[in-house]
């Protein structure tokens, strides 16, 4: 039945005139993607590789689109398809060694020779990039754009699948910039902990982090912590598993030597951690004994990360499709101040956030004895609040809203910086109605603002929360720049694509 439903299908194809792949319009091929999706996810997988055998042809260099094709064909014990394309998608560039490895949408074919075979290859390919880490860990050149030229220190990722590669964090700790990436999409670890050393010129490589993605570094006095936002767990070799069980935090420390507390319970996806009066509080999603993962929910330990506990549990809410998280979280003046945000991804994997979701009361504010929740933010439309940190008396929040004047169907967001005295409501300081603030950091006495405005970034500085400066403008050409960072004379900037840039001051 199906050699024959699939004969209709090519006649079908002939007499509607469907020869090549660029007939197809990228709006088309978003809508069958997204039906295929739909049907994965309900476990129609079937109905999916129907929808699969529409647009094979075209997907055909695209190795993460082909992969979930494959998947879906061994879920639907369409064995020998499945084989035949996951070999299309390995030839594409499809690599994730580790993932592939305990994908139980795969387990259909684990007993098959051709997929022992291609397992055997993928193991060996990935062993010998890995001895490759002190080829790709060296200092790159001066690169120029235009008339501006800028140091491209390296592209310390470019050995990981490509979705991996992102820079999400730059943090100087111990005079070296260590560096954040990874993929919480699609799981492609792990990611190794490296960082660069300006005194030497050069990238060292630390050790293997069982994580999937290193979002967020933060320093609390003299120490480096990392949250651990993809955890899994080793089992015997390179053979891992997923295990939200516990979640983990790994502690750097000044004079070298660092620790994991694998010990937060039922961490799904930990985002940020503070200190406060000796304890440490750390947000993420989950905590709940039914392993409700979309909950938000912040954890407390009292004794230095070794044990955690449930301090603060977000409203689980309604709707399987709705991620409720909380995000940042900042110590100012005696109490916690944490934002929380929710969130659904479309089959193309795009966020779509829920603006408002918590209310008024956009803040969840604990004063050492017990919690409440305030309203900080007057502005309605509040999506989420990205970065919260505390420069010069004022506690900074990045906050986040849809563009009103922007296309409903895929809105864009601006940026408004506030500044909070710790009394009243927060005060605008910087107003970015064109744009959004994709990060700041603080150095020197000066407060630092990576702004888009459409695809053209530009960095500021502020002495005083009032006076913004334009400290660097970027050329055109660099595009999708994710993070900054200041050591010394130096800013530092980090792409979507895994390079890291430098400029003098």
């Amino acid at each position: 039945m199906r050699n024959f439903c699939l004969a209709v299908s090519i006649l079908l194809c002939v007499f509607v005139g469907l020869v090549d792949a660029e007939e197809m319009s990228q709006d088309e091929l978003n809508s069958i993607l997204k039906k295929a999706t739909e049907l994965y996810r309900a476990k129609e997988y079937n109905q999916a590789v129907q929808q699969y055998e529409l647009i094979l042809q075209y997907i055909k260099d695209d190795a993460g689109k082909l992969y979930d094709a494959a998947c879906t064909y061994s879920l639907a014990g369409q064995v020998k398809q499945a084989l035949s394309i996951l070999k299309q998608a390995v030839e594409a560039g499809w690599d994730a060694y580790d993932h592939m490895n305990r994908d139980t949408d795969l387990d259909n074919l684990r007993n098959e020779s051709d997929f022992k075979r291609l397992m055997a290859d993928l193991f060996t390919k990935v062993e010998e990039k890995e001895k490759k880490y002190e080829f790709w860990l060296n200092p790159g050149k001066t690169v120029k754009f235009g008339e501006q030229e800028f140091e491209l220190i390296g592209s310390p990722t470019d050995l990981v699948p490509e979705t991996a590669r992102g820079v999400h964090d730059l943090e100087p700790f111990n005079d070296e910039i260590y560096l954040g990436y990874g993929d919480g999409m699609k799981n492609l670890g792990p990611v190794a902990l490296v960082s660069f050393q300006p005194e030497e010129e050069e990238w060292k490589f630390h050790f293997m982090l069982q994580e999937h993605l290193v979002k967020h570094f933060n320093q609390i006095k003299d120490e480096l912590y990392i949250p651990g936002a993809e955890p899994y767990e080793e089992i015997q070799g390179r053979n891992y598993i997923r295990n939200y069980d516990l979640g983990n935090i790994f502690r750097l420390f000044k004079n070298g030597g660092f620790v994991k507390y694998r010990t937060v319970p039922m961490a799904l996806h930990i985002q940020d951690i503070v200190e406060l009066n000796g304890d440490f509080f750390c947000t993420a999603g989950t905590a709940n004994k039914n392993w409700t993962k979309n909950w938000g929910c912040i954890y407390q330990s009292e004794d230095g990360c070794v044990s955690w506990t449930p301090a603060y549990n977000m409203d689980a809410g309604k709707g399987d499709e709705i991620v409720r998280r909380m995000g940042s979280i900042q110590s100012f003046k005696g109490r916690l101040y944490a934002f929380g945000f929710a969130f659904s991804v479309s089959p193309d994997q795009e966020f779509i956030y829920y603006p408002d979701f918590l209310g008024e009361n956009e803040a969840i504010v604990y004063d050492g004895k017990s919690w409440s929740t305030e309203d900080l933010i007057h502005d309605s439309g509040l999506l989420a609040v990205s970065d919260v940190d505390v420069f010069k008396e004022h506690l900074v929040l990045n906050a986040h809203f849809y563009d009103p004047d922007s296309d409903s169907t895929s809105p864009k967001q601006i940026s408004k910086l506030y500044i909070y005295t710790g009394t009243g409501a927060a005060k605008k300081s910087l107003d970015c109605r064109d744009g959004k603030i994709e990060d700041i950091f603080i150095a020197d006495d000066n407060l630092y603002v990576l702004l888009r405005r459409d695809k053209k970034y530009e960095i500021l500085y502020t002495e005083d929360l009032i006076d913004f400066k334009t400290v660097l403008d970027l050329p055109e050409e660099l595009t999708d720049v994710y993070c900054i960072a200041v050591h010394q004379d130096y800013l530092y900037f980090g792409t979507k694509e895994g390079d890291v840039y430098r400029s003098m001051l």
